[in-house]
């Protein structure tokens, strides 16, 4: 966990303390990744590992697919194939909230919002999604009464903005 987060331009858990790296080693993002990737494929470790790690497999794979970099380069194409089967095929309310959650960071560079934003739109386009988001919307703004309002007016703008067909 701590090898991944410290490869991450942009971490789900900035407030977490790390351990310091042993000496030598190195943090090893797409290690982690394949890794994950393997696991979640596993019936028994998919529901613990999409509560944890959701967040930080998404700002791993999207940091792949969108900075530059000549080491991550000849892993793009897998990341992509792996962002796709993720959008595609988990849940659409983890998902959601897992992207709402890298979108809220106030950390979180130009890139990594315009990258989850594509992601977030595309969620919204699957059966349920347009729900699913209320649903996280709403569960997010049950915390504070006063946000209430501001939640309802985006459900409002959100629910006119999408196509018939979208959701």
């Amino acid at each position: 966990h701590g090898h991944m987060r410290r490869s991450l331009q942009c971490d789900p858990e900035p407030t977490a303390p790390l351990a310091p790296l042993a000496s030598g080693e190195t943090p090893e993002l797409m290690g982690c990744l394949r890794l994950l990737a393997h696991a979640w494929r596993h019936p028994g470790l998919r529901g613990v590992l999409c509560g944890r790690y959701l967040p930080h497999q998404l700002s791993g794979l999207l940091q792949v697919v969108t900075v530059p970099s000549e080491a991550l380069a000849p892993h793009a194409a897998w990341c992509e194939a792996r962002l796709e089967e993720l959008v595609a095929a988990e849940e659409v309310l983890p998902l959601l909230e897992a992207l709402s959650a890298l979108l809220r960071l106030p950390s979180a560079p130009p890139w990594l919002r315009a990258a989850v934003a594509a992601r977030l739109s595309q969620c919204m386009m699957r059966p349920g999604g347009v729900a699913s988001l209320v649903l996280c919307l709403h569960a997010r703004g049950g915390e504070a009464p006063e946000a209430q309002p501001a939640v309802e007016e985006l459900t409002v703008r959100l629910l006119r903005s999408v196509p018939a067909a979208g959701g």
